[in-house]
């Protein structure tokens, strides 16, 4: 558990860097599809992330919800 909260707490203070620092080239109103690209590709930026981390943890598909939910607080429908 303490693993996927470090690595939750990581990818947030990287993302939280990138836009504070480089924030001003995303939202640029003269270059809207920089803008709808860059939303578009942290869909699949997020998967790549989160897959490896499962595998290395040899996680199930049924148990990366479960661990996904008990950091989350959210419930899962079953």
């Amino acid at each position: 558990m303490r693993f996927f909260l470090l690595w939750g707490f990581v990818v947030w203070i990287s993302a939280s860097a990138l836009f504070r620092f480089a924030g001003q080239y995303f939202f640029v109103l003269e270059r809207p599809m920089l803008m709808i690209s860059s939303y578009i590709l942290v869909i699949p930026l997020i998967w790549i992330l989160t897959t490896p981390i499962f595998s290395f943890k040899k996680l199930e598909e049924e148990q990366n919800v479960f661990k996904l939910q008990s950091v989350l607080h959210y419930p899962v429908c079953s």
